[in-house]
C-alpha cells in the first residue's frame, strides 16, 4: 500500500536533502533517484538537472517507495 507522509514531514526531508554535505549520501540520494526500480522504472515525474548541475525534483510527486528511501538516507532508520 502506498504510505502517506505529512506535509510537515516532507518539508523536513526537503530541507535536508537541500543542505546535505555528507557525499556519501549525495551519491546514495542520485542513485536512489536515477535507479529503475520494479514499483518505479521510469524516472520521477518533474526530474531534472538545471543549467548549473543541481539536480531538481518536486518531492511531492515521489512515490512513497523513494520518498522512504530518502528518508534512510537522510535520517537512517529513526523516522
Amino acid at each position: 500500500t502506498e504510505k502517506q507522509y505529512d506535509f510537515e514531514f516532507l518539508v523536513r526531508l526537503q530541507k535536508k536533502l537541500m543542505t546535505l554535505k555528507d557525499p556519501d549520501k549525495m551519491l546514495a540520494v542520485v542513485n536512489t533517484l536515477l535507479t529503475p526500480t520494479s514499483s518505479s522504472p521510469s524516472l520521477p515525474s518533474g526530474l531534472l538537472f538545471t543549467d548549473n548541475n543541481l539536480l531538481s525534483f518536486d518531492i511531492c510527486k515521489l512515490n512513497s517507495s523513494l520518498i522512504g528511501k530518502l528518508n534512510r538516507i537522510c535520517f537512517g532508520d529513526t523516522a
